[in-house]
């Protein structure tokens, strides 16, 4: 433990008020809202209730239809793409473009359908309405109700243009300081004395259970910790998210996290969340993310 803390403090950090992900582009976002989704069915292996919560829980467009990856490539004629989008979430590869890197990630990527003839590359093409990538596969009910709230954030507030200088509003990150923040306990070694040494504002060590209750019932005054990739710093990212409603509230650098991108049974119960089934604990993020809540404060 002593080895954690001084690890804990001593790191550096880096704080940004960039939102991570890349903005929804309104040419796009707003075709989308008009169409069926399409579901490939088998993207989702590590849990047979996936789809069906998709279904329970997406509000874009007019209507879900589960098909296989022949299916939907045989009703994306031409004629008929426009009128469909496809939302994949298989195994892929966030790369640069110019080739220097590649990381890979369980991508859930949204397609127009005369875009989606790509969507089963190796390489997520830029051509995506919008997407979210996580380092391991969606299993719970929890990660579902984020992934469609988190697109029906952004599709609701996307850009004319230049999707990459998307930001966290400040008020949403200074909510922060009013927000009890859900640190599920088998996501760090720390214990809460060590932790809120280095975060000052309301945070609780709780099971993971506590934390899918409530996120389920989207309650107010809790925020809680996952694992998300940054599109902007091309890395994970330790995120906080509104247990109301979605939003990401601030991140930060994670340069210690492994992914376990390979496909498993996953325990719902208590691994629920990518950051509870990740090998990597937190420590030194909690410094950092302190530190981006205080600055959003000192905005004030």
């Amino acid at each position: 433990m002593k080895t954690l803390l001084t690890f804990f403090f001593s790191m550096l950090f880096f704080v940004s008020a960039n939102a991570q992900f890349f903005s929804a582009l309104t040419e796009r976002a707003d075709k989308a809202k008009d169409r069926i989704l399409l579901i490939e069915q088998g993207d989702f292996e590590c849990s047979e209730d996936i789809e069906a919560l998709i279904k329970k829980y997406w509000k874009i467009g007019n209507g879900i239809e589960v098909k296989t990856s022949d299916e939907i490539t045989a009703i994306l004629t031409p004629e008929n793409a426009f009128k469909y989008m496809i939302l994949t979430g298989d195994e892929k590869m966030e790369a640069k473009s110019n080739g220097s890197s590649a990381a890979p990630v369980i991508g859930m990527v949204l397609y127009l359908g005369e875009n989606a003839m790509i969507r089963n590359e190796l390489n997520i093409d830029r051509k995506f309405v919008f997407k979210v990538s996580f380092p391991s596969c969606v299993v719970s009910e929890a990660e579902v109700l984020f992934i469609c709230q988190h697109f029906e954030n952004y599709l609701n507030n996307s850009v004319a243009n230049n999707q990459k200088k998307s930001v966290i509003p400040v008020d949403k990150t200074q909510s922060i300081q009013n927000l009890t923040l859900l640190i599920p306990k088998n996501a760090t070694e720390l214990e809460l004395a060590a932790i809120k040494k280095a975060y000052k504002y309301p945070c609780e060590l709780v099971d993971p259970s506590v934390i899918t209750k409530n996120i389920l019932a989207k309650s107010t005054g809790f925020a809680y910790l996952n694992i998300l990739w940054s599109d902007k710093r091309f890395a994970w990212e330790s995120v906080i998210i509104s247990c109301e409603n979605s939003e990401v509230l601030s991140s930060a650098k994670n340069d210690y996290f492994k992914a376990t991108v390979n496909k498993k049974k996953w325990d719902k119960a208590t691994q629920p969340l990518a950051i509870c089934r990740s090998k990597s604990k937190l420590a030194y993020e909690f410094k950092t993310l302190n530190k981006s809540v205080l600055t959003s404060i000192e905005q004030q």
